[in-house]
């Protein structure tokens, strides 16, 4: 999950104190949840001056939500540029490859 939409029941307001629409479609991945009081969390995205704060009504929901959000949050986008290409396996199928790599984040081989 790399986007959350939230959804709201009054308006929304930024930290400049502008009002932000009811639903707000804001990209999760590598943000910091940090707890708040009053049942409140803020997802805090690394060099960006963007915060979102979410209340919730009770304390339960605010914990779920915040176990939901640290993983979600936690997700990477993976791309080419994470491997690194180890060997070339044989392939029946001409013009394809089928290769052995390594994660460069984990370190893991895959085939």
């Amino acid at each position: 999950v790399d986007s959350l939409k939230v959804p709201a029941t009054r308006e929304l307001r930024n930290s400049s104190a502008q009002k932000v629409p009811v639903h707000a479609l804001v990209n999760i991945l590598g943000c910091k949840v940090i707890s708040g009081r009053n049942n409140t969390l803020k997802l805090k995205k690394p060099k960006s001056s963007v915060n979102v704060l979410l209340r919730f009504e009770t304390a339960l929901e605010c914990v779920e939500w915040e176990h939901f959000l640290e993983e979600a949050a936690s997700q990477r986008y993976v791309t080419l540029a994470d491997f690194k290409i180890i060997s070339t396996l044989p392939s029946t199928d001409p013009g394809r490859g089928l290769y052995t790599v390594r994660d460069r984040f984990s370190g893991d081989l895959v085939e």
